[in-house]
């Protein structure tokens, strides 16, 4: 049952987070105070001496429900947003918590689109075909995924989801909210990837942001503690 209080569907969550959003990582609570599902039962015992965004137990009480449904339905998760704001970080922290597999859509371009990009130039329809052909392929393969996967895809325009939708039952999308400047800065200082900060510009300018009626996604603030983005992932999925 979702908790409307954490998120709902196609709201916001926000919080106190600082200023290290989902694309400064998830750390353990010996740094900062964030927890990671990794370190959990470690965050738990320091829980009474110091105050947290997310203590452990509320974090269990979050993933443990979680982790046991998605073994009676298959919840397969697209993590999506413009570049730069935390698609990867989340996808592989919901991945973890849910015992789900992960695949980082951007390995599912193809030569011809990585070199547009490294040249500077956006990508269009066309060019992004054959890449949702292939991630629409992932998704909807349950002898590989029986249990659903988590996988990230910028997903910008309606069209985009609908397709994906078509294809996929159960689909859920987790839209990760950022402002232009916030994402062309963590892109400036993103070493070894092949989208370049200037194209910042043409990602917001072909983003179309979920509707209210779109009501498989829950919208989620990236300028907050990753902790708190990730636990209302999970809240919004239940």
């Amino acid at each position: 049952m979702r908790k409307e209080t954490a998120a709902s569907s196609n709201g916001e969550i926000g919080g106190g987070g600082g200023a290290g959003g989902v694309g400064g990582g998830i750390h353990g609570c010996a740094r900062g105070g964030e927890l990671h599902p990794g370190n959990i039962a470690t965050s738990g015992r320091q829980s009474d001496a110091s105050s947290h965004d997310l203590s452990a137990r509320a974090m269990l009480s979050i993933i443990l429900p979680m982790t046991d449904s998605a073994a009676v339905a298959r919840l397969p998760v697209v993590v999506m947003g413009v570049s730069g704001c935390g698609k990867s970080t989340l996808g592989q922290a919901l991945a973890q918590a849910l015992n789900l597999s992960f695949i980082e859509g951007d390995t599912l371009h193809d030569a011809h689109s990585i070199a547009k990009m490294r040249s500077d130039q956006p990508l269009d329809d066309a060019d992004r075909a054959g890449w949702l052909g292939r991630i629409a392929a992932q998704l909807q393969d349950e002898r590989r995924y029986p249990r659903g996967l988590v996988l990230t895809c910028s997903a910008l325009r309606r069209v985009y989801r609908d397709r994906l939708r078509d294809t996929t039952r159960g689909l859920r999308f987790v839209f990760l909210r950022i402002d232009a400047s916030a994402a062309r800065q963590r892109l400036q200082h993103r070493a070894h990837h092949f989208m370049p900060a200037s194209l910042v510009p043409s990602q917001f300018a072909t983003l179309e942001p979920p509707s209210p009626e779109e009501t498989d996604v829950v919208t989620l603030d990236a300028s907050t503690a990753p902790a708190i983005v990730l636990a209302g992932a999970l809240s919004a999925l239940q």
